[in-house]
């Protein structure tokens, strides 16, 4: 398997910019239709499955991965996060492992600073202009959102994906450093010699987790309430 050699978010607001990401999409054969499909699937401690409508995980950040419909195939991976109705504070990064280890963390990009509320992910993310995505991931396919996505992406170059039913964990795996917001959704698409496949609409990873707030240890609070009763005696003498 390629490892992640290399990390590249792209942002294809404009044509100029859809042109300079050639070097990413370019394969030796023409891209057109894929009759394949990209599958999600959870690892680690965490398990989760298509249920016909999405791959749901309560655990949040997920740990996660692609396959394919069928075959092993090589090319370049651009990872989507639909991240439902706001932008979010910090772009999130993507930590990447192969053979169980961990090979570095990736920063994603925000793919643009208006929503996507209408239309087919490929098209929001340029991707047709390479040629005809299926399945397109029509925007009707996902949930939780009532004022559209904001997408952020990473590109990660030369991995091989596994077969569906095989061996998974001998693909690349992926983790996020923090959680994402419920209703989150994550996809793949692999750009490779004859083709795009795209992340078939429930093969998509679905968070319903809620965000975890870190909980201050007895310490931390002990610590706190030092400096406060501290505070207060300050403030006494001062009076």
């Amino acid at each position: 398997m390629g490892k992640l050699i290399e990390r590249a978010g792209l942002r294809v607001g404009a044509v100029m910019a859809r042109l300079g990401a050639v070097v990413f999409l370019m394969m030796a054969g023409p891209v057109v239709a894929h009759a394949n499909a990209l599958h999600g699937f959870c690892w680690g401690s965490q398990s989760c499955s298509d249920n016909g409508k999405n791959t749901p995980t309560s655990v949040n950040p997920p740990q996660f991965g692609f396959v394919t419909s069928s075959s092993t195939y090589q090319g370049n991976l651009l990872l989507t996060i639909l991240v439902p109705d706001a932008q979010l504070g910090t772009d999130p990064t993507i930590n990447g492992y192969e053979g169980g280890s961990s090979i570095g963390s990736f920063a994603t990009s925000l793919q643009s600073s208006t929503a996507w509320t209408k239309g087919s992910l490929a098209h929001y993310l340029s991707l047709n202009f390479y040629g005809p995505v299926k399945p397109n991931n029509p925007i009707g396919a996902f949930t939780a959102t009532t004022n559209g996505y904001f997408v952020y992406t990473a590109a990660f170059y030369g991995l091989q994906l596994e077969a569906k039913g095989g061996k998974n964990l001998d693909g690349p795996l992926f983790g996020l450093s923090g959680a994402l917001p419920t209703g989150s959704y994550i996809l793949g698409f692999l750009i490779q010699d004859g083709g795009i496949i795209a992340t078939a609409n429930s093969g998509a990873i679905y968070e319903t987790g809620t965000p975890v707030v870190p909980v201050p240890e007895p310490g931390s609070l002990l610590l706190l309430g030092t400096a406060v009763v501290g505070l207060g005696l300050l403030m006494r003498r001062r009076r």
